[in-house]
C-alpha cells in the first residue's frame, strides 16, 4: 500500500517537473518571438506572413541548438529582425557607408 502511494507521488513529482520545464521553454519561446517580431517591425519586412514564418523557424532553431546560422544576415528577415532588436535595445547602431 505504502509502496504504491510512494510510486504515485514519485510519478506526480516527475510530471510536475516536466510541466515546469515545458512552461519555461514556452515562455522563453514566446518572449524571443515577441522580441524578434518587434525587430522585424522596426526593420521593415516585405511580407508579414513570410516574416512570421521565418521568425518562428528561427526561434525554434535558437531554442533547440546552441548556435544559429543566418544565411544572409544583412538582408534576410531574421537578420533584419536581429538587427532591429539589437538596435532597439541600444546594443549597437548599424552604420552604412555610401
Amino acid at each position: 500500500m505504502y509502496f504504491k502511494l510512494f510510486n504515485i507521488l514519485y510519478i506526480l513529482q516527475e510530471c510536475i517537473g516536466l510541466l515546469s520545464q515545458a512552461e519555461h521553454l514556452l515562455a522563453s519561446a514566446h518572449s524571443l518571438q515577441t522580441k524578434l517580431h518587434r525587430g522585424v517591425q522596426l526593420g521593415g519586412a516585405s511580407s508579414r506572413k513570410e516574416a512570421a514564418q521565418e521568425v518562428g523557424v528561427c526561434t525554434e532553431m535558437m531554442l533547440e541548438g546552441p548556435e544559429l546560422v543566418i544565411r544572409d544576415p544583412m538582408n534576410s528577415v531574421v537578420g533584419v529582425a536581429m538587427k532591429g532588436l539589437l538596435e532597439s535595445q541600444g546594443v549597437f547602431k548599424v552604420r552604412r557607408f555610401v
